[in-house]
């Protein structure tokens, strides 16, 4: 499995941000612990009052990281906490929350200092790993907004780093929440697709092993039909077949998409895509 790669993708990315940023000052701990109230007492807002403290958290956040030299991530790092405080509010609540916080995370994964990016999109992937454990509902598709950064970043960014650790974040939601994933498969081949597309061999050929873990036999084709994927699934597989930096990935797409993919749906293993045909 890819467990210790992406342990030792995120440790990376840490460890890049730490080297880069500047840590906030020391306070004394009863005004730390002050402070840290007023992060936690977001959950008790009312919606209204919870969309604004984020916008404006967002707006400090921002400021905070245009620092040409040493930019500081304390905002973020609040940001992150209250998107867990958050996190168990009323969909349609949380909807409006993401769709400001979902933004600032797109912005800082891009930032030009290589390791807060890769801060952001490492505190996305943490962020996906719970809030994948709670159940979409039919008709909903708050996962796929919810994993949209990963996306956008893996098409903006000039880098092959942060476009690997993006890979690797993917890979780590494909196979640690694989069961609770249904509208965020279309986002994951997404960045898939782009991996497909990338002009570097090293990162189609990440990007195909990711996806060759999704549709062999045994892998998570199910919940992929379950997500009403499938099709983007196969256009994934049919990306890499297309590619020419890796002749390997395009070989063994091949085999995929007639081997792997066709027994399954030959075998009834993939009922909502029989039932779709």
């Amino acid at each position: 499995g890819g467990g210790a790669d992406e342990d030792s993708s995120s440790g990376s990315a840490r460890r890049r941000a730490g080297s880069v940023v500047r840590a906030s000052p020391a306070a004394p701990s009863e005004g730390h612990l002050a402070l840290d109230r007023i992060f936690s007492s977001s959950a008790l807002l009312d919606a209204e009052a919870v969309v604004d403290f984020v916008v404006r958290l967002c707006a400090v956040s921002a400021e905070e990281l245009l620092h040409p030299v040493s930019p500081r991530i304390f905002s973020l790092q609040k940001i992150v906490e209250v998107a867990y405080y958050n996190m168990s509010r009323i969909r349609l609540v949380w909807a409006r929350i993401w769709g400001v916080l979902g933004a600032h995370f797109t912005a800082v994964g891009c930032h030009p200092h290589l390791g807060v990016g890769m801060y952001a999109v490492d505190s996305l992937r943490q962020l996906a790993n719970t809030f994948l454990e709670r159940d979409e509902h039919a008709n909903y598709a708050f996962q796929s907004a919810f994993l949209r950064p990963f996306e956008r970043v893996m098409h903006a960014h000039p880098s092959s780093r942060m476009r690997e650790l993006v890979l690797s974040c993917v890979r780590h939601v494909s196979q640690s929440r694989a069961t609770r994933v249904r509208s965020g498969w279309r986002v994951i081949f997404g960045v898939l697709a782009a991996a497909a597309a990338d002009e570097e061999a090293a990162i189609v050929d990440l990007g195909w092993a990711v996806c060759a873990e999704c549709v062999a036999v045994g892998g998570h084709l199910a919940s992929v039909c379950e997500g009403a994927a499938f099709l983007d699934a196969v256009a994934c597989v049919r990306a890499f077949v297309a590619q020419d930096r890796s002749e390997r990935a395009s070989a063994a797409a091949v085999v995929a998409l007639g081997q792997d993919i066709g027994e399954q749906v030959s075998a009834g293993a993939l009922p909502a895509v029989v039932a779709a045909a």
